[in-house]
């Protein structure tokens, strides 16, 4: 007897499922392209934060470069300015030394000229 008190609410309860069904089913299909969506975000939330990765790693080598060039350039017009001054320092003690030599035969030729 009991089950025949219940059966009439398992029958009503069996055809509200029955009704639902149609919005089960259309809920389920919304739930899979939710979750297709939230997989597809998650897949480019991954690439976007490898790329912020990438880029920083990027702007890192890249001030590294930068700085390793502003090295060199600042190496090369260092040697190039010593090469310079060697030129100038030897171009100096050229003078010096033909002023040397001028200044040596002038008091030669002035020894020379007494002697005689």
């Amino acid at each position: 007897m009991a089950s025949d008190k219940t059966q009439v609410f398992h029958d009503q309860i069996h055809a509200k499922q029955k009704e639902l069904q149609p919005w089960t089913a259309q809920i389920n299909s919304k739930q899979a392209e939710i979750d297709v969506a939230t997989s597809e975000r998650d897949a480019l939330a991954k690439k976007a934060q490898a790329l912020q990765v990438a880029s920083k790693e990027a702007g890192e080598t890249l001030k590294a470069l930068k700085e390793d060039l502003e090295t060199k350039v600042i190496l090369r017009f260092s040697m190039n300015m010593l090469d310079a001054l060697h030129l100038i320092q030897r171009r100096q003690n050229k003078k010096s030394s033909n002023m040397r030599n001028e200044k040596l035969r002038a008091i030669f030729k002035l020894r020379k000229r007494r002697s005689k």
